[in-house]
């Protein structure tokens, strides 16, 4: 567990390990929103998980918080998981989008 801000290219690089060590085809990352796309930009662009579906989820507040929409992410991504095809995904507000095709607003965050 660490800080979304604190993620690096160690962290990256240990979770596809992992990901590949795991003899698994389907994967739900769950992150912290501040450098989610990041991860989700690099899982996509690392060779080797062809055979995987990834989505990477996070939350707009902490799961701690009543109004919290971690569930509901954690959520569309199961439900997301059992119609994608292979690659990297991330899910956020009940949409999922293709890792690749996701960039951050600069005005919005």
């Amino acid at each position: 567990r660490k800080e979304a801000s604190d993620i690096c290219l160690e962290d990256r690089q240990s979770m596809v390990e992992t990901i590949r060590r795991i003899n698994s085809s389907k994967f739900i990352v769950t992150h912290g929103v501040e450098s989610m796309i990041e991860t989700a930009h690099f899982l996509a662009a690392t060779k080797g998980l062809l055979n995987k579906t990834i989505v990477v989820t996070g939350a707009s507040k902490p799961q701690k918080f009543l109004d919290s929409d971690a569930s509901f992410n954690i959520g569309a991504t199961v439900g997301a998981l059992n119609v994608l095809g292979t690659g990297v995904f991330l899910c956020m507000n009940g949409r999922i989008y293709e890792a690749n095709k996701v960039r951050r607003d600069g005005r919005t965050g």
